[in-house]
């Protein structure tokens, strides 16, 4: 499996700032064992209005704008994808 790898020459990155209030109720649901993976997904969705990392779901804090042929794609990644890759 190949690694996903954040490409700054070609996006532009822009540091997702959330609330402190949302971040608390994100961080609780994300940590309960009693919730699933879809539901995380769902909540993130909700509350931050972003979609999850694009690589574990988790609560994103950078998002990746590229440029494709005048359409874009976007990116979103988590602390500590990030942290781990770099």
């Amino acid at each position: 499996m190949s690694a996903v790898r954040i490409r700054p020459e070609n996006g532009t990155i822009r540091e997702l700032n959330l609330p402190k209030e949302i971040l608390e109720v994100l961080q609780k649901v994300v940590t309960s064992p009693l919730t699933t993976d879809d539901i995380k997904k769902l909540v993130i969705k909700k509350f931050a209005q972003v979609s999850p990392c694009c690589v574990c779901g988790g609560i994103p804090s950078l998002e990746v704008v590229y440029d494709a042929d005048g359409a874009s794609r976007v990116e979103r990644y988590c602390e500590s994808y990030v942290t781990r890759v770099y």
